[in-house]
């Protein structure tokens, strides 16, 4: 009994939940289009264009919307049982809730799992080709995620620090350089050139000159001056991306930031923030919400089985009222928390975990609650 029970609550709770995206999907990409057909328009950007863009855009919408449609799949599932008096029955014959939610429960946890591999693997470079559409191709601009970045200072390895008048990550190129090279406390080194050019694998710099310090008998700098025209740094082990990912954030990437990176790359670029003494908040917030996030459909089928076993909150256009409700106060809960721990009000595993952690434990308590 309890294996067809499970299959067909399942199977149920499944289906609906593929409809609702689908459903909500839809929806996303009418307004989507309408707010913006007039930009399209502007920029005489091609049909194929705006197709291939809202093809890339897809596995952003879907990540967004799966919460939703899950809670909406549970509240569907569930409510429809207990409209037909099937929870009930259930009950009578010695089944709890809890077990009747067991199918459900596990159903979200394998579209949590689902949604963070996808998110991490598929929404990245998705996010980056739509990215690269609509300010490259739709508007035009043929720089888009390589313009240059001016007055950046950098923390390396081996006790340098990296000063560059402008950085293109194009060409991985900067421009006016200067690298202090300190040790114990004191300068050894410094180097100046006009460019710092990545070689395939080593950098070059172009037109400078090194001043070497060092201390003589009587504690005085003894100052050794070399002037070259290309020099070879071989001793430098940063690679252009250490330089790129330190600083460089790319038009279009204040909403969408870390929907375009995987969790590797976003664990490296703050690594690179912390080593060039940059505030990383918000790359912290969006690294826990890589985690957070997938792990909403899971706590969403926790707290919509009790809410919807209720049998005079059955009919499918209440627990739609609920769903739209609680996935109202999600969204406001989210959204007022991320901009919190971007600002650094509140720490980033607070912003990136408190609506989750909340929402867990009313869920918890709800199906204590319930009827068993």
């Amino acid at each position: 009994m309890f294996k067809v029970l499970d299959r067909y609550l399942f199977k149920t709770f499944i289906r609906a939940s593929f409809v609702a995206l689908l459903v909500f999907l839809l929806i996303y990409l009418i307004v989507d289009v309408v707010e913006h057909l007039d930009d399209y328009i502007d920029n005489g950007a091609k049909l194929s264009t705006v197709l291939r863009y809202y093809v890339y855009f897809f596995p952003f919408i879907i990540t967004q919307t799966t919460p939703v449609a899950v809670l909406l799949g549970a509240m569907f599932s569930i409510s429809l049982m207990a409209r037909r008096n099937e929870i009930l029955a259930l009950n009578s014959s010695g089944v709890s809730l809890y077990r009747i939610a067991q199918p459900l429960l596990l159903g979200g946890l394998l579209i949590s799992v689902g949604m963070f591999v996808f998110a991490d693997r598929i929404v990245p470079e998705a996010n980056k080709k739509k990215l690269e559409i609509k300010y490259g191709e739709m508007e035009k601009n043929s720089s888009y995620g390589s313009e240059q970045v001016n007055n950046l200072i950098y923390l390396g390895s081996g006790g340098r620090i990296f000063r560059f008048g402008g950085y293109n990550p194009a060409g991985s190129i900067a421009q006016n350089v200067r690298i202090h090279t300190i040790t114990d406390n004191r300068l050894v080194e410094q180097l100046d050139c006009a460019k710092l050019i990545w070689d395939d694998t080593v950098w070059m710099a172009i037109d400078g000159r090194i001043r070497r310090f060092e201390r003589s008998d009587s504690a005085e700098a003894v100052e050794e001056l070399t002037e070259f025209d290309t020099l070879r740094l071989s001793t430098i082990s940063e690679t252009p991306e250490r330089f790129e990912r330190s600083e460089i954030i790319r038009k279009g990437s204040e909403k969408d930031f870390g929907f375009d990176m995987s969790i590797d790359e976003l664990r490296r670029t703050i690594q690179f923030r912390r080593m060039a003494a940059v505030q990383t908040t918000r790359e912290e917030v969006f690294f826990n919400l890589k985690y957070s996030l997938p792990l909403a459909s899971f706590i969403i089928v926790l707290l919509a089985v009790p809410l919807a076993s209720d049998p005079r909150r059955g009919s499918i256009a209440v627990g739609f009222a609920f769903s739209a409700g609680i996935t109202f106060l999600y969204i406001l809960l989210f959204e007022t928390g991320h901009r919190l721990g971007s600002e650094g009000s509140i720490p980033p595993v607070l912003a990136a975990w408190g609506v989750n952690g909340l929402f867990f434990l009313v869920g918890i308590v709800l199906m204590l609650k319930a009827r068993k």
